[in-house]
């Protein structure tokens, strides 16, 4: 029997057409109806071919008009329904039968004597499938744990310790290893019992590092810094967004692998391996901050999670069941940055509050150091002058004593000089009667109660002795006075005194005349200076045409002999007072003229000699502005140069430091801002008036004053009463 059957469904009615006994259509209708076709438009033509396909079926026994379905078989096709996909078969049947395939979306049109119901288009999954989808995502999900930090006890004060110096190649020292490791169990926060492998589950664990903000008891601190341009970035300790800010670029983060994310470190391994550096200075990522001493805590957590649960499958609704994710709590550790390059010690600040300089003292007129022994003079302070002198014990200075000057005439202390305990002071004369003296004491671990020797001007009473002072490696005194022309002294150790003669009253045991050396020499003595083994003595108070000169002697022996002169170079203007500061190291040599007029009035320049015994020129590097006064003070030091440049009316001051090897030739030199003033003051205090190395000192060390430097703690406020510091240079 052979059936021609057109179903049309639309939003109002379904019709059928069919030849054929009425009885049959009605209990095709009642199907139908049972199906809920009729008047139900989310239902999709696929859904129809399958109840079609079932009828088709049922139509194989069905004879003279009777039709029969079995609840069964309703109940299967109810179940089965395809989600998606069309099944539009072509072709009609030639024999007897419907075939097969309605709920494949087509499939197989028939199995009669020719193809029923042809190919159908994609169809999509059932129902079945679709649950096991949804079944394998959840069980991905709940595999998901908290991870277990294994090394929790590490970070119980873990602490990773880098060191800020002034660029590449420059101070910038860092371990090369990973001195922190974060380390889980090894099931990496997964549950590998709540799924099986043909889940396809994926996961990903991640450490998590974040720097700490607003957490109690966690500060950031920025204890002080220095930008490209030495220019002091925060005084004294600051905590909150700047001290944040400026650590945190400051540092960089490495982990082992390319890893990161953001702030998350995927855990290639059970282990991750984390470093600190000092961040890279390039044109494409500046470090703003150098010499930084400072600290930063951060914070890491360690988070398992899975990965493409929050994507639907396509065709699967339900199958978007959203990512899980559990983390470990939060750990803590601190990243400190040590300054690279110096240790500064706030002499003035260890001073006991009974002995603190007054105002407009002017503490740090002259400094010296030698071993453990480092002494000062403030020059105005009480009319006369203090000696502050300072010991260093177990690796830190301390304050040790301050002594009063007992200079007669009411003049004050002007200079000081300090070699294997021996201390000299001096007053220098005034050139107008009072002709000077220096003062002798031996610093021997007991109180100072007094100077052992007193040694006044052999010339009275118009001098100017104890302009320049000075200790040799002979244990002998050499004093200058620059008075006109200008002399030099040498007192030798002579039965416990210094000098020629018996008694108190001694006599230079040599002495050099700086008309001697040259008809023009003006100002002789007016500095002293006694390093690697020579001593030089500057002659720059000269009349208005002179610019200076530098005479250096192997004294060693307490005698002068035949000099090596060297006169103020091309690039030196008159009175440029070349020769104010000298510094020598055995070889190199370099001359400060601070008043130098070249690029505007004291700006300032220095002279550099790579081999002081050497006839060629010197490199001259001049100062860059008007008042810079540029080569007030100079020091050299290990592999560098130092140079101080004071400026003028409310300048703070500064130190540049140079490489020996950059400025040696004629090529460029490396010149970096090592000091933009102390890193506690304000503008102003006349930072670099006076500098020294401390002789003999197992980290090449710095003594760098700030003569107008103001005191303040709290209420207690003294304008100009001076400051000292110590660098330890790194």
């Amino acid at each position: 029997m052979t059936f021609a059957l057109s179903i049309v469904i639309d939003r109002e009615r379904v019709r059928l057409l069919w030849g054929g006994p009425l009885k049959t259509i009605n209990r095709m209708n009642h199907v139908l109806e049972r199906l809920k076709l009729k008047r139900k438009s989310y239902f999709r033509r696929a859904s129809f071919v399958a109840a079609a396909s079932i009828l088709l079926v049922s139509f194989q026994n069905c004879s003279q008009g009777k039709f029969e379905i079995d609840e069964a078989q309703l109940a299967s096709s109810k179940g089965d329904q395809a989600v998606t996909g069309e099944g539009a078969g072509s072709g009609a049947g030639t024999d007897t039968g419907g075939g097969t395939g309605g709920a494949t979306g087509g499939g197989t049109g028939g199995t009669g004597g020719g193809t029923g119901g042809g190919t159908g288009g994609n169809t999509g999954p059932t129902q079945t499938e679709i649950n096991a989808e949804i079944a394998k995502r959840l069980r991905c999900k709940s595999a998901v744990k908290a991870p277990l930090i294994t090394n929790a006890a590490d970070f119980a004060s873990k602490t990773i310790n880098v060191k800020s110096g002034l660029g590449a190649g420059s101070g910038d020292v860092n371990a090369a290893n990973y001195p922190m490791a974060i380390t889980i169990d090894s099931s990496q926060g997964i549950d590998s019992s709540k799924y099986i492998a043909g889940d396809g589950c994926t996961f990903q664990t991640q450490a998590e590092i974040t720097m700490v903000t607003g957490e109690s008891g966690k500060d950031s601190v920025f204890n002080y810094g220095i930008n490209s341009s030495g220019q002091q970035m925060i005084v004294g300790t600051s905590v909150g967004s700047r001290a944040v800010d400026y650590m945190d670029t400051t540092l960089a983060r490495r982990t082992t692998g390319n890893n990161q994310t953001g702030t998350n470190y995927t855990m290639g391994t059970n282990t991750l391996s984390v470093n600190y550096n000092i961040r890279e200075d390039d044109n494409d990522s500046a470090r703003t901050t150098r010499c930084v001493d400072g600290s930063i805590y951060y914070k890491f957590r360690v988070t398992a999670s899975t990965t493409g649960l929050n994507q639907q499958r396509a065709n699967y609704p339900g199958s978007n069941v959203g990512n899980a994710s559990a983390s470990s709590g939060y750990y803590y550790f601190r990243v400190v940055s040590e300054n690279n390059c110096w240790k500064e010690s706030n002499l003035t600040k260890m001073i006991s509050a009974s002995s603190i300089p007054a105002a407009n003292s002017l503490l740090g007129t002259s400094v010296a150091a030698d071993g453990e022994w480092l002494a000062s003079v403030s020059n105005a302070e009480g009319g006369t002058g203090y000696i502050y002198i300072f010991r260093k014990v177990s690796g830190n200075w301390t304050f040790f004593q301050k002594v009063k000057g007992s200079n007669g005439n009411g003049t004050v202390l002007t200079g000081v000089a300090l070699r294997s305990g021996l201390l000299a002071v001096a007053s220098s004369g005034d050139g107008l009667g009072y002709p000077g003296r220096v003062y002798l004491y031996n610093l021997d671990g007991n109180v100072v109660s007094g100077a052992f020797q007193v040694i006044n001007s052999p010339v009275s009473p118009i001098a100017q002795f104890g302009s320049g002072i000075a200790i040799t490696s002979a244990n002998g005194v050499a004093i200058g006075d620059s008075y006109g022309s200008g002399r030099a002294y040498i007192y030798t150790l002579n039965a416990g005194l210094y000098g020629a003669g018996s008694g108190s009253a001694r006599t230079p045991s040599a002495s050099q005349e700086g008309s001697a050396i040259a008809a023009s020499v003006m100002g002789y003595g007016a500095n002293v200076v006694f390093q690697g083994g020579r001593l030089l003595v500057g002659a720059y108070k000269g009349n208005e045409n002179y610019a200076g000169s530098v005479h250096i002697y192997d004294a060693g022996g307490g005698s002068f002999g035949s000099p090596i002169n060297k006169y103020a170079p091309a690039g030196i203007t008159s009175q440029a007072n070349f020769g104010q500061a000298i510094a020598f190291d055995g070889s190199s040599l370099v001359v400060g003229a601070y008043e130098n007029g070249t690029t505007g009035n004291v700006a300032g320049a220095i002279a550099y000699y790579n081999d002081y015994s050497a006839a060629a020129a010197p490199r001259v590097i001049q100062g860059s502005v008007a008042e810079e006064r540029y080569g007030v003070s100079v020091a050299i030091v290990g592999d560098s140069v130092y140079v101080g440049s004071r400026g003028g009316t409310g300048s703070s001051g500064t130190v540049s430091r140079y490489l020996k090897t950059s400025l040696a030739g004629t090529g460029n030199y490396n010149s970096r801002v090592f000091l933009q003033r102390s890193h506690d003051a304000v503008n102003g205090e006349g930072f670099s008036y006076a500098m020294s190395v401390v002789g003999g000192a197992a980290t090449p060390t710095l003594v760098i004053s700030s003569q107008t430097k103001t005191y303040s703690n709290g209420a207690d406020i003294r304008s100009k009463a001076g400051a000292v510091y110590v660098y330890e240079v790194k």
